[in-house]
């Protein structure tokens, strides 16, 4: 059965390639990354540890409903659409006020987490120290001393960051507002080396290709050649970092980082199977339940099942498991982990479904109806489906943050029919 779930797996990915043309739709993204894994972790290498069925099955049941509920939107705007739905409109009007306020808190943050790496690495510490001090694992002390300008790093620069990357992107691909563009990437960089961090060269790499399918531009050879210089440059960076953060080859990380959420969300599911533990949608709603429990507790009234929920979502991430011999792992439980949380696998059918729909309508209404304004909206998407390998990404508070900045980066425009791609 888990082959067959795997290979079911493998034709929804043909099938998404052959109905959009592309590599960027979340159905082909989704079930490609998880087809991945899957494959990755049945070929035990490398002494991995043992993990369930339940856990395959589980992610397996997750990419079936996930193209369930995209299929259910498709069907709609198959069924909706005409030829002038299909016409590019004028639908991005950006508020530049308040977009380069958050450009401008973006860097100040940067350059503090910048000055306080160094300070740290000059001192003698490692990239594991950075990491543990920036994620609080191993209950290390924070980087940043001063709670104002921690709260302006956690709660403001990094999720402003992923924000403004779409609109960077985009504008980079239509050539506009250089300074802007040149602004976000150098935050990028600068980010990624402080932090330690490979990801989010992935997530921009991705989020660029899907621009280029969108914009539809055609590329010079001396274009191309610049873009192929710079995504070498970014795997020599990332292959740079990871020296830095591990002893291991590159080979060895990669296998592990996409096998081991298997195990990751095998051995997190018997703690919730083995603790009864249910938490009834709050995992799912979890930057609505963080937020009701902070404030009942402001308030002196405390909620048990809040606070658990709350306790719960951190699990994950401050407990280590032996995922190889003498190589520990945290966090990559996927999303289906909190959808389990919830109601079990009934939790994975519904909070998937759900999933997919949301993902595909904001693809739909990008790609088929040419919506610019949706297509930047889709580009943060892209981070949550990638990222889905790791977390529940909406459940995320930092993500949940980042999707509402750049909605306020964003204004309400009315469209005109028929008239050019334009951002003013």
């Amino acid at each position: 059965m888990v082959y067959l779930g795997l290979l079911i797996m493998i034709i929804i990915l043909f099938f998404s390639f052959l109905l959009n043309r592309n590599f960027v739709s979340p159905v082909f993204i989704f079930s490609g990354l998880f087809s991945l894994i899957i494959s990755l972790a049945l070929l035990k290498l490398n002494d991995i540890r043992q993990f369930t069925d339940t856990a395959v099955y589980s992610i397996e049941l997750g990419v079936l409903f996930f193209t369930l509920g995209a299929i259910l939107v498709r069907v709609i705007f198959d069924s909706s659409k005409s030829k002038k739905e299909l016409i590019m409109e004028k639908n991005l009007v950006i508020d530049w006020r308040w977009t380069k306020l958050l450009l401008v808190l973006v860097t100040v943050g940067t350059i503090i987490t910048v000055f306080n790496v160094i300070n740290l690495l000059m001192s003698g510490g490692d990239y594991y120290q950075v990491r543990s001090s920036l994620l609080g694992y191993n209950e290390s002390d924070s980087l940043i001393n001063n709670s104002i300008l921690n709260g302006l790093v956690y709660y403001v620069a990094g999720p402003g960051l992923y924000a403004l990357t779409p609109l960077a992107i985009y504008f980079f691909a239509i050539k506009r507002h250089k300074y802007f563009c040149v602004l976000v990437f150098l935050n990028i960089i600068l980010n990624s080396f402080a932090t330690g961090g490979r990801i989010t060269f992935v997530y921009v790499i991705i989020q660029f290709l899907a621009t280029m399918s969108f914009v539809n531009i055609k590329l010079s050879k001396k274009t191309k050649r610049v873009l192929l210089c710079l995504i070498v440059m970014s795997l020599i960076f990332i292959g740079i970092i990871s020296n830095a953060r591990s002893n291991r080859s590159i080979v060895e990380i990669f296998y592990a980082y996409f096998s081991g959420p298997v195990v990751l969300l095998s051995e997190w599911q018997k703690v919730v199977d083995n603790s009864n533990i249910w938490t009834y949608g709050l995992s799912f709603l979890y930057p609505f339940s963080y937020i009701v429990n902070t404030i009942s507790n402001l308030l002196g009234i405390k909620f048990d099942l809040l606070s658990n929920v709350v306790s719960l979502q951190g699990n994950p991430q401050e407990v280590w498991i032996n995922v190889f011999p003498n190589m520990p792992m945290n966090a990559f439980v996927t999303m289906f982990y909190f959808f389990y949380q919830d109601l079990r696998f009934i939790g994975i059918i519904i909070y998937s479904t759900l999933y997919g729909a949301f993902c595909n309508y904001i693809y739909c209404k990008a790609y088929m109806k040419r919506n610019v304004k949706y297509f930047i909206i889709y580009l943060l998407v892209i981070k949550s489906v990638f990222g889905a390998f790791m977390i529940w990404q909406l459940g995320s508070t930092s993500f949940f943050v980042s999707f509402v900045m750049l909605l306020l980066c964003l204004k309400h425009s009315k469209a005109t029919k028929g008239s050019r791609l334009n951002d003013y």
